[in-house]
């Protein structure tokens, strides 16, 4: 297999590799951010105060009266019901549990990936070790090297977020 080949081959998983780690920091974000929903549901439950600033939007707020502690929770295709804080809490920790599901999916898809780029990788440097003229080429120098770096980096990337 000639030196573009294998440069096609590796660009082509490298910018998969990189898609997916996208929609991982995506599932991440709506994880920090029902993480963020459950605490401000807890400091609702225990608050004694009547009123409040409720956020209507992007670091807009309106004072409110609380008159109750039930909340209208959109369940899908915009039904909206009636539930207490605890079954609001449920539902967000199901829905923290099916993200994660989907994180783990996304990571085995990265790793997958980067073992299909260490095979590529390997397989070129060992045609280029038996001398079929990858040698003199900056495929050896660039390519190789570029790809080894950025299966480092998606390594990286996830043992960062597991410690």
């Amino acid at each position: 297999m000639g030196k573009e080949e294998y440069l096609m081959q590796l660009s082509m998983l490298e910018q998969q590799a990189r898609e997916i780690q996208q929609q991982v920091s995506l599932v991440n974000q709506k994880i920090n951010e029902l993480a963020v929903l459950k605490i401000s549901l807890e400091k609702l439950h225990e608050t004694q105060e009547k009123e409040f600033l409720a956020p209507l939007g992007e670091g807009v707020f309106v004072k409110a009266k609380l008159e109750e502690k039930e909340l209208f929770v959109n369940v899908g295709s915009k039904v909206v019901v009636r539930k207490s804080i605890k079954d609001t809490k449920a539902i967000i920790d199901k829905q923290q549990g099916q993200l994660e599901e989907v994180r783990t999916e996304l990571e085995g898809n990265i790793e997958l990936l980067n073992k299909e780029l260490q095979k590529i990788v390997n397989k070129a440097r060992k045609e280029e070790s038996e001398g079929e003229g990858l040698a003199d080429t900056a495929f050896g120098e660039a390519g190789l090297d570029e790809a080894g770096r950025e299966m480092e980096v998606q390594k990286g990337k996830k043992k960062g977020r597991k410690e």
